[in-house]
Protein backbone atom coordinates (compact mmCIF):
# COMPACT_ATOMS: atom_id res chain seq x y z
CA UNK A 1 0.00 0.00 0.00
CA UNK A 2 0.63 3.42 -0.25
CA UNK A 3 -0.33 7.03 -0.43
CA UNK A 4 0.84 10.41 -1.68
CA UNK A 5 2.59 12.98 -0.01
CA UNK A 6 2.31 16.59 -0.18
CA UNK A 7 4.78 16.70 -3.21
CA UNK A 8 3.02 14.51 -5.01
CA UNK A 9 4.87 11.25 -4.71
CA UNK A 10 4.25 7.91 -3.36
CA UNK A 11 5.26 6.74 0.19
CA UNK A 12 5.10 3.40 0.77
CA UNK A 13 3.05 2.72 3.75
CA UNK A 14 4.46 0.39 6.17
CA UNK A 15 1.86 -2.74 7.34
CA UNK A 16 1.19 -0.96 11.12
CA UNK A 17 -0.07 2.42 9.16
CA UNK A 18 -2.65 0.73 7.45
CA UNK A 19 -6.11 1.53 7.63
CA UNK A 20 -7.48 -2.06 9.36
CA UNK A 21 -4.22 -1.72 11.58
CA UNK A 22 -5.97 1.62 12.81
CA UNK A 23 -9.61 0.36 12.94
CA UNK A 24 -9.26 -2.96 14.10
CA UNK A 25 -5.57 -4.32 15.32
CA UNK A 26 -4.72 -1.75 17.59
CA UNK A 27 -8.14 -0.30 18.97
CA UNK A 28 -9.04 -1.56 21.90
CA UNK A 29 -12.11 1.08 21.73
CA UNK A 30 -14.04 -1.64 19.87
CA UNK A 31 -14.84 -2.95 23.27
CA UNK A 32 -16.51 -0.03 24.24
CA UNK A 33 -18.43 0.96 21.27
CA UNK A 34 -21.73 -1.34 20.37
CA UNK A 35 -21.67 0.31 17.13
CA UNK A 36 -18.39 -0.37 16.14
CA UNK A 37 -18.00 -4.30 17.86
CA UNK A 38 -21.10 -4.55 15.82
CA UNK A 39 -19.38 -4.25 12.62
CA UNK A 40 -16.13 -6.07 13.76
CA UNK A 41 -18.50 -9.43 14.36
CA UNK A 42 -19.97 -8.39 11.12
CA UNK A 43 -16.81 -8.40 8.93
CA UNK A 44 -15.40 -10.88 10.71
CA UNK A 45 -17.56 -13.25 12.20
CA UNK A 46 -16.50 -13.10 15.53
CA UNK A 47 -16.13 -10.81 18.68
CA UNK A 48 -13.12 -8.60 18.88
CA UNK A 49 -12.47 -10.46 21.96
CA UNK A 50 -12.33 -13.75 20.46
CA UNK A 51 -9.76 -12.36 17.71
CA UNK A 52 -7.28 -10.92 20.37
CA UNK A 53 -7.38 -14.15 22.19
CA UNK A 54 -6.76 -15.93 18.76
CA UNK A 55 -4.15 -13.18 17.85
CA UNK A 56 -2.29 -14.39 21.02
CA UNK A 57 -2.75 -18.07 20.67
CA UNK A 58 -1.29 -17.77 16.78
CA UNK A 59 2.00 -15.86 18.63
CA UNK A 60 2.16 -18.56 21.02
CA UNK A 61 1.81 -21.90 18.27
CA UNK A 62 5.01 -23.23 16.28
CA UNK A 63 2.80 -22.92 13.37
CA UNK A 64 3.12 -19.71 12.88
CA UNK A 65 6.86 -19.14 13.74
CA UNK A 66 7.51 -18.12 10.26
CA UNK A 67 5.43 -15.30 9.78
CA UNK A 68 6.90 -13.56 13.18
CA UNK A 69 10.58 -13.07 12.11
CA UNK A 70 12.30 -11.70 8.53
CA UNK A 71 12.44 -13.32 5.06
CA UNK A 72 15.67 -14.42 3.67
CA UNK A 73 15.85 -10.70 2.43
CA UNK A 74 15.79 -9.59 6.27
CA UNK A 75 12.26 -8.42 4.90
CA UNK A 76 10.20 -8.59 8.04
CA UNK A 77 6.63 -10.65 7.72
CA UNK A 78 3.74 -8.83 7.97
CA UNK A 79 2.10 -8.44 12.11
CA UNK A 80 0.42 -11.28 12.42
CA UNK A 81 -2.35 -9.38 13.61
CA UNK A 82 -3.02 -8.47 9.89
CA UNK A 83 -2.84 -11.60 8.59
CA UNK A 84 -5.25 -13.22 11.44
CA UNK A 85 -7.62 -10.21 10.01
CA UNK A 86 -7.49 -10.89 6.35
CA UNK A 87 -8.35 -14.57 6.57
CA UNK A 88 -11.35 -14.05 8.67
CA UNK A 89 -12.06 -11.69 6.13
CA UNK A 90 -11.69 -13.96 3.86
CA UNK A 91 -13.82 -16.88 5.43
CA UNK A 92 -16.25 -14.41 6.48
CA UNK A 93 -17.32 -13.57 3.19
CA UNK A 94 -17.10 -16.85 0.82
Amino acid sequence: WARRTEDGEREILKPDQSSWWTMYADNDLLNDDEHFAGKFRNRFRLPYDNFKQLVEECKESPFFRRWQGTDATKKPSSPIELLVLGALRYLGRG
